[in-house]
């Protein structure tokens, strides 16, 4: 167990951030209007002193998706916590057995 100050400084001075897809915030390397990812200077500091220095950021273009995302943006947090994670806890395993069920029948079976 850490202590709270344990915590506050590692909240504070990250020593590995790993980038996850979220509607609250998008990864430092799409660019939009939308991007408020509190890590974007830092990731492009380093971005630029590496083999992908001169690559273009990634732009977000409109889609259904995005449209649904800028609707979630707006929603009350704990609402939207609470629907992703029904999602992601009773429909993405109903996914996986559809598209396990359609292996089976297949010479080679993928891990899913």
């Amino acid at each position: 167990m850490y202590s709270r100050e344990q915590y506050n400084d590692a909240i504070c001075a990250p020593v590995i951030v790993h980038f996850t897809n979220s509607f609250f915030v998008q990864r430092p390397w799409v660019t939009g209007k939308k991007n408020r990812h509190p890590f974007s200077e830092i990731w492009e500091q380093y971005k630029n002193k590496s083999l992908w220095a001169g690559d273009e950021a990634i732009t977000k273009k409109a889609s259904l998706r995005c449209t649904i995302e800028q609707y979630i943006q707006k929603m009350p947090r704990q609402l939207v916590v609470s629907v992703m994670g029904a999602l992601y806890c009773y429909i993405k395993p109903v996914k996986y057995l559809i598209r396990r069920k359609r292996c089976i029948g297949t010479k080679t079976m993928t891990l899913l």
